[in-house]
């Protein structure tokens, strides 16, 4: 802002354009320009008041979590996403072509209908085990696969993505 340092807490890339986050504004750039220089840089329609919590450009447009809400611009304004029931969301993700909000409280994955302006929930996953941590506190997601497997006793076969993790099929005792 005006020659000073702006400390940035998001980026987001799409056609060749940075978009950047600091708690309250959004600026954005071209890549091809000199992006140590200023004065490439311009501001966006003024976010919604509130610390922007997550940013991502989808499909051609901006999307924002600002104090646990999602946006959606709209030309020089934004317009909220509302959900079925109404989560605080603190980030936006990318996955398979699909954008989704997680929300920071409750279980879930909430995929943003682009189209109609809404966010609908995806799946929920809980399983809540003890899990031994090997001698480097570390747990993979296979660790907790397996754990599920052994506790189910079903099969599970997934795919891992942005880290989502997605059970694409489920093979019962006997089956």
């Amino acid at each position: 802002e005006n020659s000073s340092e702006v400390e940035l807490q998001h980026i987001t890339i799409s056609n060749n354009i940075i978009y950047a986050a600091s708690h309250d504004k959004i600026y954005l750039a071209n890549m091809n320009d000199n992006l140590m220089d200023y004065a490439y840089w311009q501001g966006t329609a003024t976010p919604p008041a509130g610390i922007i919590m997550s940013i991502r450009a989808f499909e051609g447009k901006l999307y924002i979590v600002v104090d646990y809400k999602v946006y959606c611009q709209d030309g020089d304004s934004w317009k909220i996403i509302l959900a079925d029931a109404t989560p605080s969301f603190d980030e936006l993700r990318i996955t398979n072509g699909m954008l989704f909000a997680m929300p920071k409280y409750e279980l879930g994955v909430w995929k943003v209908d682009t189209e109609n302006k809404k966010l609908a929930l995806h799946f929920t996953c809980c399983f809540i085990y003890d899990i031994e941590a090997e001698e480097d506190n570390s747990v993979t997601i296979h660790d907790v696969l397996n754990l599920i497997q052994l506790k189910l006793q079903t099969k599970l076969e997934i795919e891992v993505s942005c880290g989502l993790f997605y059970i694409t099929k489920v093979t019962l005792p006997g089956g």
